[in-house]
């Protein structure tokens, strides 16, 4: 009852977009759903071992560590902050912070890891409340467009030109 895509491997913000626009015109083309009432992108960035240790501060800009920042990384155990956005019709919700070895927020889709990890979790989604829309393959990918802009535009304002170098941005 629902059509996803999950990737880790992808050159750019439009080659997701193509694959995600095959997906659904397969979806139309073989399933014929005429419907849906929710659309979502979500993005999720992990750090873990010495990029927390030696990098943190340097790679995650001090607004978004937060108490992280007035502390050695080490002193942290576990913290992590979740912000609910209004984006037009859409909602962001935002979660990220420092997590615990063998934690995770989410085990669905963020796997525990027997080390610490810095994470940040940017999901943009518009739920229709019980209500469905014509499933318009344009509409849809107009739509997915703007989430991965608007994800992408926080996504920048919580990393540092550093985090960027660092990870060949």
């Amino acid at each position: 009852d629902f059509v996803a895509i999950e990737t880790t491997a992808y050159k750019s913000r439009k080659d997701f977009l193509d694959k995600w626009k095959q997906i659904l015109a397969a979806t139309v083309e073989h399933l014929k759903p005429k419907q849906y009432d929710r659309l979502g992108v979500r993005y999720i960035d992990r750090m873990m071992g010495s990029e927390i240790t030696d990098n943190i501060k340097k790679f995650i800009r001090p607004d978004a560590l937060g108490i992280l920042n007035g502390f050695s990384p080490d002193e942290i155990i576990h913290m992590l902050n979740q912000t609910l956005f209004k984006v037009e019709d859409a909602q962001l919700s935002a979660r990220w912070g420092k997590l615990a070895p063998h934690s995770t927020f989410d085990p669905a889709t963020l796997e525990s890891k027997p080390e610490p990890s810095w994470v940040l979790d940017l999901d943009i989604f518009r739920d229709l409340k019980g209500q469905t829309e014509p499933l318009d393959i344009e509409k849809i990918m107009k739509d997915s467009k703007f989430y991965t802009e608007r994800v992408y535009s926080f996504f920048r304002w919580v990393v540092t030109e550093e985090f960027l170098k660092y990870y060949g941005g």
